[in-house]
């Protein structure tokens, strides 16, 4: 996932998430296996009746702080993802966030090259209107980092789950594992 930050690299302007929100399920599944038969069960269900304008997927994303975070942040934000524009319809559909999205999700079909380049962060910036600069990206992997950081963006790591923390350090980053806590520290850094 991916912030678009400030120009004094402080105040932030807008966000480029670079990860959908089954990403931050998976991560959060593994740090809480007892929501793990519920969710796969939901989603199972979801999953069968998505095409008949079935019920939203209930357990995941407000479980994970994630649209908690995101009803904090008062920043234009968008996703950015190496998924394909399908998957990204799908994930974000079953989870009630594509709407909040809408209009504003950047694929790595649309780019020559995806991630660890820096070319979807930086077409999802000049999208949204923001030089990369004044950029902060929210990433849960490792080649998401590296592309945010050769795109000059500031990084924030989520290590909350598949990713460790050590591949996500380096400079420029701020490494959080509780997305609850991201618009704490989108204003403390």
């Amino acid at each position: 996932m991916g912030f678009v930050e400030g120009e004094n690299r402080q105040t932030p302007r807008c966000i480029v998430l670079s990860r959908t929100a089954r990403r931050a399920l998976d991560a959060e599944w593994d740090r809480c296996r007892w929501l793990w038969n519920e969710c796969v069960a939901k989603s199972r269900h979801v999953h069968a009746q998505s095409r008949a304008g079935g019920e939203k997927l209930t357990c995941g994303p407000a479980q994970l702080g994630v649209v908690e975070a995101l009803d904090q942040i008062q920043l234009p934000t968008c996703v950015a993802s190496s998924s394909t524009h399908s998957g990204l319809r799908h994930t974000p559909g079953l989870t009630g966030l594509y709407p909040r999205f809408e209009g504003r999700i950047y694929s790595a079909a649309e780019v020559t090259h995806g991630k660890p380049a820096p070319d979807l962060f930086l077409h999802a910036a000049r999208h949204m209107g923001f030089d990369p600069q004044v950029c902060t990206v929210v990433e849960d992997s490792r080649y998401g980092v590296q592309a945010a950081r050769a795109a000059g963006m500031r990084v924030f790591g989520y290590c909350g789950g598949l990713t460790p923390a050590q591949w996500q350090n380096g400079p420029d980053t701020v490494v959080f594992d509780d997305m609850r806590k991201l618009p704490a520290l989108l204003t403390r850094t």
